[in-house]
This record gives structure tokens, sequence and C-alpha cells, in this order.
């Protein structure tokens, strides 16, 4: 962990508290149904991109390569569910 001369926490207390609360709520979706299938997926791909930014803060290469795949896996995820919707929101724009 990252600390200061005086022993104060510094941004990546919070942030990797911040990721692991979104990540186990994403598990209680999970486990409660299909129909939160969506809230799982946002929120643990939340919370594997914020402790993606945690491990570069750390420089810990080890958990940057499971963030990585972990956030790209979750955000195909997302991707197939929402990628109609943006596809078609574009197109009108353009």
């Amino acid at each position: 962990m990252i600390r200061s001369d005086r022993g104060e926490r510094k941004l990546d207390w919070y942030v990797k508290w911040a990721a692991s609360i979104l990540v186990l709520s994403a598990i209680i979706f999970r486990s409660a149904g299909n129909e939160y299938h969506l809230l799982d997926l946002y929120f643990s791909a939340t919370g594997i991109a914020l402790w993606l930014w945690v491990s570069l803060l750390w420089e810990d290469r080890e958990f940057v390569l499971l963030d990585v795949v972990g956030c790209t896996l979750l955000c195909v995820g997302i991707v197939k569910l929402h990628g109609s919707y943006w596809m078609a929101y574009w197109s009108s724009i353009f």
C-alpha cells in the first residue's frame, strides 16, 4: 500500500475498497438471478476497472494482466448486450 510519511491513507486505499464493494455487489446481483444480469456486468466491469487502476498504481504485473483480461471480457459482454443500440444511435447521428 502506498502511504504517506505520516501514515495517512492514499488514493489507492479508497479506490481498492470502492472496487471491492462493487465486485461484491456484482456477485450479489449474479446470485440473485438472471433479471439482474445487466447490473452484474456493469458493477463487475466498473469494479475490475478500478482494481486495474490500483494494480497499475502498485505496479503489480500479475494483477494488471488479470484485470485487463477480466475487464476486456466484461466489456465484450456489455457490448454484446448493447451493441445494436449504440450502432443505431451513432448511425442516426452521422
